[in-house]
């Protein structure tokens, strides 16, 4: 078993308010709906469950689950996760928004901590591979959102 770490930030801009942002990112189920690939999203105590389908390439095979407690916190336009029981990895975050112009500037930061099946001397070739998809699924979900709110 192999431990990998994607690190992730971006900043976007949606044409939407402050507040129908904050309303949409409080609505985990919706935003979920919108991360391509993604087996489900369930409530579990204190937060919700995500699931990612097993992937396996050679020798090689992941399947990442993250149970995540929220934080919402309206006054500073902020929603953050951390780590609850349940799951295999361990993931960490938030949605910081900001009123820009006519619309909301989003950034979005998240580390995710994952194992992946694979002998150990395999780890200096797992990471980089298990980073870019990590950071390609996030782009597109992240695309997504972004055409949604706009």
């Amino acid at each position: 078993m192999v431990e990998t770490t994607t690190d992730y930030r971006r900043t976007f801009r949606v044409k939407c308010s402050v507040a129908d942002a904050f309303a949409f990112f409080c609505d985990i189920p919706a935003v979920a709906g919108h991360f391509e690939g993604l087996a489900g999203v369930s409530p579990v105590s204190g937060g919700w469950l995500w699931a990612l389908p097993k992937i396996s390439v050679g020798p090689v095979s992941a399947e990442m689950s993250w149970a995540l407690g929220y934080t919402f916190d309206e006054p500073a336009s902020r929603i953050m996760w951390k780590p609850i029981a349940g799951g295999n990895s361990q993931c960490t975050g938030q949605w910081q928004l900001r009123a820009v112009g006519e619309g909301t500037e989003v950034q979005f930061s998240n580390r995710l901590v994952a194992p992946v099946d694979a002998p150990k001397i395999m780890r200096r070739a797992v990471q980089p591979v298990v980073d870019k998809q990590n950071k390609q699924m996030q782009d597109q979900w992240l695309a997504n959102i972004e055409r949604h709110l706009s």
